[in-house]
């Protein structure tokens, strides 16, 4: 009498290899919301960084030719001038152009407004769609250090 080992077939089956595809996909999940968070972040603090710089150039500006460029001017003229690194004035970080008003139409009692409309490109909005002012950076810099 012979004894027949029957050999075991390595392998997965198809019930664990779908659980190890569900696992890596939540995974995969995790991950990309963590990173999408952050470059929405980025892009806010991008455009802060920029308005602060835009805000400095037209105080050179200033100084250089004794006033704030005109309205119809904008910000352009920072770069034409050679005041503004770079030679262009970049689009915010959602590819919009930076709003530039001289008279200010926000804050009266300031020279000008420098407004990045957001991600959508319109007046208003919340998160990532919010309009992001010289204004509105100035107030959240003067609540940090109250």
């Amino acid at each position: 009498m012979r004894i027949v080992h029957k050999q075991k077939e390595h392998g997965f089956t198809l019930i664990e290899l779908l659980a190890v595809i569900t696992i890596l996909g939540l995974l995969a999940t995790v991950v990309v919301m963590s990173v999408v968070g952050k470059i929405k972040d980025a892009k806010i603090e991008v455009t802060k960084t920029q308005i602060q710089n835009f805000e400095n150039a037209l105080k050179m500006y200033k100084y250089k030719f004794d006033r704030y460029p005109r309205t119809d001017e904008g910000l352009d003229i920072l770069a034409e001038k050679g005041i503004l690194d770079g030679g262009y004035v970049p689009p915010d970080p959602w590819k919009n152009k930076y709003e530039y008003y001289c008279p200010s139409n926000i804050n009266f009692d300031a020279p000008f407004d420098i407004i990045s409309y957001g991600a959508d490109g319109r007046p208003g909005g919340d998160d990532e769609n919010a309009d992001i002012t010289n204004h509105s950076i100035r107030e959240e810099l003067m609540r940090a250090n109250e």
